[in-house]
Formats: structure tokens, C-alpha cells, sequence
């Protein structure tokens, strides 16, 4: 066979295999291949749709923005985002056992798909889901932190970030005609968002704290 003509219908082949979906992440991905779960373990296979913006090597991205760590009111210290994301993993590895797949939700944020974490979540009466989530990284050892707020039809925030409470990655899931779309989500909108669900979860927390312990074999506190 001709090259140029070998090469172009590999090309075909190849443009065709990108845009079939894997049954996990199904729905097309515009750009880069890089969404909640134990509310319902279909949760996070709702959340595919088409990825807008590339997202580039997680590992090498440098933080997008760190959200402020001393809040003081009338004179009285506040508990810091770095201490309280500390306490929400704490608690998270507590209370929840290591049993939540959020493949989309990790691969949209820039990691393996190969994800099962703890997960902290609670739905409100308007249908908004608050979710906190932990693990720690395969091969890495890496702690992963995740938080997102999410509604149905699926749409919300979704966040990968530190210990110290600094946003590493920030993407936005909303509706185009119908779909679901991924997108970065810029600087200043990000951080109003998350200081939103972190000041939720300042409230949230003392429920959490008083939900049973898993019982089991002693988790790593990370």
C-alpha cells in the first residue's frame, strides 16, 4: 500500500477510536482526555460529558490559586482552611470506609482514573451535594484531597487540592444544550466557590464528627 495513503487511513482509525467512550466515561472528549459517588454508586457515571481546555501533566501544574488560610472576626481567630481540610480528612478516614469510585471526577482533575476513595457526603433539601473525599495515590503515595458541589441534572465545582487547602486544579461541569461539559475553571470564580463549600463544610464537619467510627483495621491519617 501507498505510505501517504497508509498514513491517512491510520489517522482515520485512530480520530475514530478518541471518540469512543469506555462505558465509565462515556460521552465524547473535546481536546484532552484527561466526575461523585457513594450517594449512589452511579453517581460519578453521571457525570461524563465532553472535556473543554487541556489540562496538562497534574504532577508538574503549579497551584491555580490558594484560598486565604486566617479568617478572624470581631477579634476572634477562626479555624484556617489548612485546619480544617486537615480535620475533614481526619474525620473522612474515620468515619467512611475506602469504598467510593469517582473515576470521571479523578480523570477530569488530572489523575488516573484508578481511583477509590473515602468520601464524606451529604445531600441538601434542594438537591445539592456537598462532597469531601481522601486517598492516597497508587505508586505515588501522594495524599489526593477532592472537594465539589454538585446538582442534578449534573452541574457544579469540583476541586482537587492540598492539605494546605491551596487549589491544584479547579474544573467546572455545566449543561450545553442538554450535555454535560467540563471546563477549567478560572482563578477568581474558583476561589469564591470553594470558600462557599469550605464554609459549608466549617457547619458539616461537627455532624460528621459525631457519625459512628468504621470499624475495621486502623486507617492511615495521612
Amino acid at each position: 500500500m501507498d505510505q501517504k495513503v497508509w498514513t491517512f487511513c491510520t489517522s482515520v482509525i485512530l480520530s475514530g477510536m478518541l471518540g469512543m467512550t469506555d462505558g465509565v466515561t462515556s460521552g465524547r472528549i473535546a481536546v484532552a482526555a484527561s466526575g461523585p459517588s457513594n450517594l449512589g454508586a452511579n453517581i460519578d457515571e453521571a457525570l461524563s460529558g465532553r472535556l473543554i481546555g487541556y489540562l496538562g501533566d497534574g504532577a508538574n501544574t503549579p497551584s491555580i490559586t490558594n484560598v486565604s488560610n486566617v479568617r478572624a472576626s470581631d477579634g476572634v481567630l477562626k479555624e484556617t482552611d489548612a485546619e480544617l481540610v486537615r480535620n475533614l480528612n481526619r474525620l473522612t478516614r474515620r468515619k467512611r470506609r475506602q469504598d467510593t469510585k469517582m473515576a470521571v471526577t479523578c480523570s477530569r482533575l488530572g489523575l488516573s482514573s484508578e481511583c477509590t476513595v473515602f468520601q464524606a457526603a451529604y445531600k441538601e433539601d434542594d438537591g445539592i451535594i456537598h462532597s469531601f473525599n481522601t486517598f492516597t495515590e497508587a505508586g505515588s503515595g501522594v495524599l489526593r484531597l477532592i472537594v465539589y458541589r454538585r446538582n442534578d441534572p449534573p452541574a457544579g465545582d469540583f476541586f482537587l487540592i492540598d492539605i494546605g487547602a491551596g487549589i491544584q486544579r479547579a474544573m467546572a461541569l455545566r449543561r450545553d444544550t442538554g450535555q454535560p461539559v467540563w471546563s477549567p475553571l478560572p482563578n477568581g470564580p474558583a476561589r469564591d466557590s470553594l470558600n462557599a463549600e469550605f464554609a459549608y463544610w466549617r457547619n458539616q464537619q461537627n455532624e460528621l464528627a459525631k457519625e459512628p467510627d468504621v470499624q475495621g483495621p486502623a486507617i492511615s491519617q495521612n
